[in-house]
């Protein structure tokens, strides 16, 4: 299917970030709307990854409260957006700096502000 080409796509162009951050994303979208932190509408962009798939590769991480979801969405930034990040992903810089913003945003109300 499509997403097995993209992937494959990714693997042979050495971007595999791009796919760890796809997966992870995706994983943590899963178990916050299963948990009811997040509704259908707040998902946005949802791609469908069979979960054994997912599970296979996220590293265990709970999501079960508004704290889990905050401290994952703080390990997505420091491990992928950040621009120093491990496995930075490569994305336009209008766009990082779009996330970095509504990032700080969100973390100014949660008392959680750094800014890298």
């Amino acid at each position: 299917d499509g997403f097995n080409v993209f992937a494959n796509h990714l693997v042979r162009e050495f971007s595999i970030e791009n796919l760890a951050f796809l997966f992870e994303v995706m994983q943590i979208k899963k178990t916050a709307l299963k948990h009811s932190l997040l509704s259908e509408e707040d998902i946005g962009l949802w791609i469908e990854i069979h979960s054994s798939v997912i599970e296979g590769i996220r590293r265990v991480s709970s999501c079960y409260g508004s704290e889990d979801l905050r401290v994952n969405i703080r390990t997505i930034m420091e491990e992928y957006i950040y621009q120093n990040a491990e496995y930075c992903v490569n994305i336009a810089s209008f766009t990082r700096m779009a996330i970095l913003h509504s990032y700080n945003e969100l973390s100014a109300d949660t008392k959680d502000n750094v800014s890298k």
